[in-house]
C-alpha cells in the first residue's frame, strides 16, 4: 500500500500546528479522521512518528527526519500543479542570510526567482544567526536562511531544510591524538557570524576534553585563514567554507557531531505570502 499526498499533508499540519483538533481545523476535516490516518502512517512506516503522553504528543526523532522528506515531497507535487500555470507575482519580499551562505546556497535560486519574477522587489541584509532571528521575529524581514540546529516547528515558525552538512576542525595536525597533545599550545579563532558552527565546535572541544591557549574572535574569514597559516591556531569550518583553505597546508579532522549541523529556510507561519511561497519553491 503506497502513502498518500493527503496522509503526509495530515502529518505535516500535526507537525506544524502542534496537535491533532489544530491540524484538523486547518484540514478542514475531524480530528478523527487526522488520528486515523497517522495510526495508519506510523503502521505503514513501522515507527512511531508521535511520542503520546496524556492526550499530549510529542514528535519523536523518526518523526523530525520524516518530516523533512515529507515537506519535499508535498514541496514536489505542488511544484507539478504549476508546472504550466503562468505567473504574475508581484511584491517586496525582504531576505536576511548568514553572510558564508550567500554564494553557495543563495546566489544561484535568487537569480532564478528573479528571472522568473522580475517584479518583485528584493532586500537582502546580511547578518549573524542571533540577528537573523531577531529580525524575522520582529518582521524585520520575511525569510531567513541560517545555519545549525533546526528544532521541531515552534508554533509560529516554519522551516525547509536545504542541506545537512559536516563540521570540520582546522589546524596544524592531521591526527586526533597529536592534536589533543598539542591544543593547549593553540589559540581557537571564531570566524565570522556563525555562532552556531563555533557552538558546535565549542561542545565537541569540551567533549574530547580539549582546552585552547586563547580564544580570538576574527570578522573577516580572510583574516582568520591568514592567522591560522602564520600562528599556531584552531578553528572550525562547514563543508561549504572549506574553499577558504586552499591553498594552504592545514589539516582537517572530522568533528564527531551529536546533532545535524543544516542550512534551512526559515519564516513565520502566518507570512507565507504568494512572493515567499514562490521564492521557497526555488530550493
Amino acid at each position: 500500500m503506497s502513502i498518500k499526498l493527503s496522509q503526509l499533508a495530515m502529518f505535516c499540519a500535526v507537525v506544524e500546528e502542534g496537535s491533532i483538533y489544530a491540524a484538523a481545523e486547518k484540514m478542514h476535516c475531524v480530528p478523527s479522521n487526522i488520528s486515523a490516518r497517522i495510526k495508519a502512517l506510523e503502521l505503514r512506516l513501522g515507527v512511531a512518528l508521535f511520542h503520546r503522553e496524556q492526550r499530549r504528543l510529542f514528535i519523536s526523532a523518526e518523526g523530525r527526519v520524516f518530516y523533512q522528506h515529507a515537506q519535499q515531497l508535498l514541496q514536489h507535487s505542488q511544484n507539478c500543479l504549476n508546472l504550466f500555470r503562468q505567473q504574475h507575482i508581484v511584491g517586496h519580499l525582504k531576505i536576511a542570510v548568514l553572510p558564508s551562505l550567500v554564494s553557495h546556497y543563495l546566489r544561484q535560486p535568487l537569480l532564478a526567482f528573479v528571472e522568473k519574477y522580475p517584479k518583485v522587489q528584493l532586500s537582502i541584509t546580511l547578518g549573524s544567526n542571533r540577528s537573523l532571528y531577531r529580525d524575522l521575529i520582529t518582521d524585520q524581514v520575511d525569510v531567513i536562511m541560517f545555519a545549525g540546529r533546526v528544532d521541531p516547528p515552534e508554533h509560529q515558525l516554519l522551516y525547509k531544510i536545504l542541506a545537512t552538512e559536516q563540521l570540520y576542525c582546522i589546524s596544524p595536525y592531521r591526527q586526533l591524538s597529536v592534536l589533543k597533545r598539542h591544543v593547549s599550545q593553540l589559540s581557537c579563532i571564531s570566524l565570522g557570524d556563525d555562532y552556531a558552527c563555533h557552538t558546535f565546535f565549542y561542545e565537541w572541544l569540551t567533549q574530547q576534553q580539549m582546552q585552547c591557549l586563547a580564544h580570538w574572535q576574527i570578522a573577516s574569514e580572510q583574516m582568520s585563514i591568514a592567522l591560522l597559516q602564520q600562528y599556531p591556531a584552531m578553528t572550525v569550518l562547514a563543508e561549504h567554507q572549506l574553499y577558504l583553505l586552499s591553498p594552504t597546508a592545514l589539516a582537517v579532522i572530522a568533528l564527531q557531531q551529536a546533532q545535524p549541523y543544516q542550512i534551512a529556510l526559515c519564516w513565520k507561519k502566518n507570512n507565507l505570502s504568494p512572493v515567499l511561497q514562490h521564492f521557497q519553491q526555488m530550493f
